[in-house]
C-alpha cells in the first residue's frame, strides 16, 4: 500500500515509525532530552502499527481522507493481535486509543501545513504509578500549530469511556469528541469523510450489544 503523503514532517514521522526495536533504543537514547523528537518517534511507532493493521485486514489506510472509513476494521484487527499477544483487556485498550490518537495526530500533520509542532513533558503527582492513558507514556503532550487542546490523545480516550455498554471483549469508542476536536483543529468534520462510532472486539459482538446497535439504528 502506498502511503499519500504530503509533508515532511508526517515523512519523518513514517521513517521513524519503520525503526527495529534496536534503532528504538538507540534513539530514545540519543534524544531523551528532546520531547519532541520522542513524540514523534512514538506517534510513528503507533500509526505504523496501524498501517500495518490495516493491510492484514485487507483495507487500505494510506493517510488520505479517502480511506478513513476504513480505520474501525484496521482498529479491529489491531486489537485482535494484541489479545493474543497476551494483552490484558484494559492494556488492549489503552494501547489501541493510543494508536488511533496517533494516526488521526499524524493525518492533521499530513494533511496541513502547520506553523510548528511541539511537544511538552507533564508531571503529575501519583504515589501509585497508574497510567495516564490520555498523555503519551503516561506523561508527554502533543501540540499543533500552536493550538490549545490539539492532541487528538484525550479526544480518543474520552470517546473511549462515554459510554455505559460494557463489552466483555472490547470497547465502543463514541467519536462525538474526536470529532468534535478535530473540527476545532482543522474545521473538517471527520463525519463527512465515513467515520462513524465504533465497537472494537477480538471476538463476535454479544447479544447485548448487538441490541445496542439497533437501539442506535432507530
Amino acid at each position: 500500500m502506498k502511503l499519500q503523503i504530503h509533508t515532511e514532517e508526517a515523512l519523518e514521522i513514517i521513517k521513524l515509525g519503520e525503526m527495529d526495536p534496536a534503532e528504538v533504543m538507540k534513539y530514545n537514547k540519543d534524544h531523551d532530552e528532546d520531547v519532541l523528537s520522542v513524540m514523534k518517534g512514538v506517534i510513528g511507532l503507533y500509526a505504523g502499527e496501524l498501517i500495518t493493521a490495516a493491510t492484514e485486514a485487507k483495507v487500505q489506510l494510506d493517510l488520505s481522507y479517502e480511506t478513513i472509513k476504513n480505520i474501525p476494521s484496521a482498529l479491529t484487527m489491531l486489537y485482535t493481535k494484541q489479545h493474543k499477544w497476551g494483552y490484558n483487556d484494559q492494556r488492549n485498550k489503552i494501547v489501541t486509543c493510543r494508536t488511533l490518537a496517533a494516526y488521526m495526530n499524524l493525518l492533521i500533520i499530513n494533511n496541513f501545513e502547520l506553523e510548528n509542532i511541539e511537544a511538552f513533558s507533564r508531571a503529575f503527582a501519583n504515589a501509585n504509578g497508574a497510567s495516564k492513558p490520555d498523555l503519551w507514556a503516561d506523561h508527554m503532550i502533543l501540540k499543533l500549530d500552536n493550538q490549545r487542546n490539539s492532541d487528538m490523545l484525550p479526544y480518543v480516550w474520552d470517546g473511549a469511556n462515554r459510554v455505559p455498554l460494557q463489552i466483555d471483549n472490547g470497547f465502543m469508542i463514541d467519536i462525538t469528541p474526536i470529532v468534535e476536536g478535530y473540527k476545532n483543529i482543522t474545521g473538517d468534520n471527520l463525519v463527512d469523510e465515513g467515520l462513524t462510532n465504533m465497537i472494537i472486539t477480538y471476538g463476535p459482538p454479544s447479544d447485548e450489544v448487538k441490541e445496542f446497535l439497533k437501539s442506535l439504528r432507530k
